[in-house]
């Protein structure tokens, strides 16, 4: 039978949450600052101010909390939803409120966001934190490439300038590394995708 503590709302059961929910958040903490790959279990420890015996209590191992960390992005509520641009026939409209989306999520996650992905491209276990994101985008230019043309034999470049135009790469080189204003950088990335949609001459 369990005691009056562990039914409160300050029982173990609550306290056990507060601190997996507190070593994640060091966990995030530390992909945004160092990135994924640097990330170990002691400094997540001394950042959430518990023992690394914790965090192996908790998680079992760096792996599970990793696993803790991609399910908290996975529910990243600021990830924009690719189905909700269906309702925009036009695919030129339908392409710039999808890049203002994506663009507004870039620059709000972009710390974390970049290092995943640069870790991923060497760690396996990284990996795992990228594919929600690749996922969304794998959706994303599946609803975008709809209306472009009517030749066959140019949607796979149409495809590839839509990859193209919403990768978190283009966004980078575009407005951080090249300081292009958002709406500029939406209206060149526009062009580039109906350029593809044209017939060579």
């Amino acid at each position: 039978m369990g005691t009056l503590a562990d039914a409160s709302p300050g029982g173990p059961s609550r306290q056990a949450d507060l601190t997996r929910r507190r070593i994640v958040d060091a966990a995030i903490g530390l992909c945004t600052t160092l990135g994924p790959a640097a990330m170990t279990v002691s400094a997540v420890a001394e950042q959430a101010s518990v023992q690394r015996l914790t965090v192996y209590r908790h998680f079992g191992d760096a792996t599970g909390l990793l696993e803790a960390c991609h399910a908290r992005i996975a529910a990243d509520a600021t990830r924009p939803d690719p189905s909700s641009w269906v309702s925009w026939t036009d695919p030129v409209d339908r392409l710039i409120v999808a890049l203002e989306a994506l663009l507004a999520h870039y620059r709000a996650s972009a710390p974390l966001l970049g290092n995943v992905l640069r870790d991923a491209a060497t760690s396996a276990a990284t990996e795992q934190l990228a594919l929600p994101h690749r996922a969304m985008l794998d959706v994303a230019v599946g609803v975008l490439a709809a209306g472009w043309t009517s030749d066959p034999g140019r949607d796979p470049i149409v495809r590839a300038a839509l990859g193209l135009a919403v990768s978190f790469q283009t966004w980078r080189s575009l407005v951080l590394e090249s300081c292009l204003g958002e709406a500029d950088a939406v209206d060149l990335l526009v062009g580039a995708v109906e350029a593809a949609a044209e017939p060579y001459a």
